[in-house]
């Protein structure tokens, strides 16, 4: 998994479309699966130290654009706000490299920020996560570390 120089490809987000790279450099980091030029998957991540429970609680929550530490260090929550794939299996892939390197820099919770739909629900849930809390406009789901 590497970080995102590439932010074209952020037009095809499906989640939080309406998101600016500004925003979202401001939320935390993105990341990328396979070859930047042809990447197959990328999900974008919030380095926090309690989860937020819809969009505007992660806006507020995160440090007004002050560099975010590599991958998340002195944070106790990372929280991928939204993920997307080009490839069969590449999203599961990215979310499960995401938790290995959230363990071993010993972040104590990876919940999601995710969408009240079906796929976000069916794709959590078969990858293993627990649904935390189904909130008025999200839900949030944890993998186990």
């Amino acid at each position: 998994m590497k970080y995102l120089k590439k932010y074209e490809y952020l037009k095809d987000d499906p989640v939080r479309p309406h998101l600016t790279l500004s925003e979202r450099l401001n939320i935390g980091r993105i990341y990328y699966t396979g070859e930047e030029e042809d990447p197959d998957a990328i999900v974008c991540v919030a380095f926090l130290n309690s989860i937020p429970t819809k969009e505007e609680h992660l806006m507020s929550m995160c440090n007004g654009g002050r560099p975010q530490p590599m991958f998340g260090q002195f944070h106790l929550v990372w929280c991928p706000y939204t993920v997307w794939s080009y490839k069969k299996g590449a999203g599961r892939d990215i979310i499960f490299k995401l938790r290995d390197i959230a363990i071993e820099h010993k972040t104590k919770r990876l919940v999601t920020l995710s969408p009240k739909t079906d796929m976000a629900h069916k794709f959590h849930i078969s990858n293993g996560a627990k649904l935390l809390s189904d909130n008025e406009e999200t839900r949030n789901y944890e993998y186990e570390l």
